[in-house]
């Protein structure tokens, strides 16, 4: 992870109603990353909300390949 990089982008949300959202695997290396995150923007004023899929070990590929499982739809992109 690139810390400057993270602290540079975030410095250009000037909104007040500006925040970090994080969608993150539901594993150890989620939490590892959103731990990193939050020590490299710990300084700034902005909340960092985190969400994870409702399945622990699982990512939000495995939730959307779930969906489409049941529902039979296509995801479309662009």
């Amino acid at each position: 992870m690139q810390a400057e990089c993270l602290r540079s982008a975030a410095e250009k949300m000037s909104r007040s109603d500006s925040r970090i959202v994080l969608a993150l695997d539901h594993d150890q290396g989620g939490q590892m990353i959103a731990a990193q995150i939050r020590e490299a923007l710990g300084s700034m004023s902005l909340p960092i909300i985190e969400h994870y899929p409702p399945n622990k070990g699982s990512d939000w590929n495995d939730v959307l390949l779930d969906r489409r499982k049941c529902d039979g739809t296509t995801l479309q992109l662009g």
